[in-house]
């Protein structure tokens, strides 16, 4: 497993103009994904105070339909919106919170599978906080819909990873500015 700051040093966020984004390659126990991360303009506390309780992500989060938590358990429900279509998901994970510092669901069982969805905040002054967003699925689990549409479109399959990892950076962002 890697730590998110040497993928993406704390360093380079602060510089940076806007999120940086770093792919995470295949691994025989982790899912392909990408890791998102920038500043967000919001204290500390503000901006956990919006990750702290996945019960409250789909209020801030479109593709998070709804979240029910039992203990360390989490289920997620997951709609796409794909022009005219609508797809839903539903996975399983074991939820792991380090208080003040980071929230994961790890994939237990359901679709996407191998999914590991992680946020972490770091302090960067008062009033300026950076906000690490990972996002790993297995894309093939998500059935024929994607399955065709990668067929016919290769070119998009190299941008799901890297734009499911800022979506949910910018959702987390935009409501720690609110």
């Amino acid at each position: 497993m890697f730590e998110s700051t040497e993928l993406v040093p704390l360093a380079l966020v602060e510089k940076a103009p806007g999120p940086v984004v770093a792919t995470i390659p295949e691994e025989q126990d982790r899912a392909a994904g990408a890791l998102a991360a920038g500043r967000v303009r919001a204290s500390l506390a503000d901006l956990w105070q919006v990750i702290r309780d996945p019960s409250h992500l789909p209020r801030h989060i479109p593709m998070i339909a709804d979240v029910r938590i039992d203990g360390e358990q989490v289920a997620l429900r997951l709609r796409f919106r794909i022009a005219v279509l609508s797809v839903r998901f539903g996975f399983e994970g074991l939820l792991v919170v380090e208080e003040g510092k980071s929230l994961e669901v790890k994939w237990t069982k359901g679709e996407p599978r191998r999914t590991r969805i992680r946020f972490e905040v770091f302090e960067l002054t008062p009033t300026e906080s950076a906000l690490y967003v990972t996002s790993c699925f297995d894309v093939t689990s998500l059935g024929w819909l994607v399955r065709v549409f990668f067929k016919n479109h290769p070119e998009v399959a190299l941008g799901v990873h890297p734009g499911s990892a800022l979506s949910l950076f910018d959702a987390i962002q935009r409501a720690a500015k609110r």
